[in-house]
């Protein structure tokens, strides 16, 4: 079959079609070839972080023994080579860690354990935790909230893990002398956390960028710490999660501003039970383990 066009132009339709066929055939087949080497990425990725999880804490244990059993000798330089070691095992636990709760949420199979918990004591005690090492590092931070006590459902050691890692990342970015205000703000119908920084700030043209899976906005800049590229992109799924959301303001070279908003009235959104409804005690010994995980990449946590 021909169309012949007024211009005496004659256009073979059966070869226009036929090669409209096959391109969008072969689009598909890319896209499906994409998809599949992505989920095999993903599948290979879960496998090798499950697989040196074992080894991780044969090796963490043995440093906790050489711990116990160096202490009657009295040897400083053994037992900074045994703080090395526990560290490094804590920075090897988090990047796991995120891998395994990132493919989890985004998967749609990560179960949480929803408590009732005050947010406020639960963000001032965080604070309070790494105030010091911040400190030693020639930094300031500072805690403020409009409200002492405020109890959210959340899931508190998922929570914990997001609130770690967007300080984290305005600890690294800081300069010598900065200072990260972290602020709580209700809003009655919903809980506001702001941590803001007055470090390097961040291009706008890489706003979104930042919250990509591996995305790291700089290549070439001297940063104070390395991470995976995987912390804020986690902490923007840990809040969504809970049905809130995550935005970021920033200016180069004056600081960004991360703002946290949670709804106060989320059962509807969290598709979990409750463990029940009463208010529940904080668990300080699982916000200082991840404490030790989620800042082993910038200071040691003794």
């Amino acid at each position: 079959m021909v169309l012949k066009k007024k211009s005496g132009i004659i256009i073979p339709m059966q070869l226009r079609v036929s090669k409209i066929v096959d391109d969008l055939s072969d689009e598909i087949n890319e896209e499906v070839t994409v998809e599949k080497n992505i989920n095999i990425n993903d599948e290979l990725l879960i496998n090798c972080s499950h697989e040196l999880k074992t080894p991780l804490n044969i090796i963490y244990g043995a440093a906790q023994m050489i711990e116990i059993t160096a202490k009657d000798y009295n040897n400083g330089n053994l037992s900074n080579y045994v703080n090395s070691i526990k560290n490094n095992c804590f920075r090897l636990t988090k990047y796991i860690n995120h891998i395994l709760d990132l493919t989890a949420i985004e998967a749609g199979e990560y179960k949480m354990n929803i408590e009732r918990i005050n947010l406020v004591e639960v963000a001032e005690y965080v604070v309070q935790k790494i105030s010091s090492k911040i400190k030693e590092m020639g930094l300031n931070i500072l805690f403020d909230t409009n409200v002492e006590e405020k109890y959210v459902s959340i899931d508190s050691e998922l929570f914990g893990k997001a609130m770690l890692n967007i300080i984290s990342n305005a600890v690294k970015f800081s300069r010598p002398g900065g200072t990260i205000f972290v602020e709580l703000t209700d809003y009655k119908t919903d809980i506001e956390i702001k941590i803001k920084d007055d470090g390097i700030g961040i291009d706008t043209k890489y706003l979104e960028k930042i919250f990509n899976r591996f995305g790291q906005v700089d290549k070439s800049l001297s940063r104070s710490s390395e991470g995976s590229g995987i912390g804020l992109k986690l902490a923007k799924a840990i809040i969504e999660l809970h049905g809130g959301e995550v935005s970021v303001e920033s200016k180069l070279n004056e600081g960004s501003t991360f703002s946290v908003r949670v709804p106060l009235d989320n059962k509807d959104t969290i598709q979990n039970l409750y463990k029940n409804n009463d208010e529940n005690v904080i668990d300080y010994d699982t916000i200082n383990q991840l404490v030790y995980i989620e800042f082993s990449d910038i200071f040691n946590i003794s």
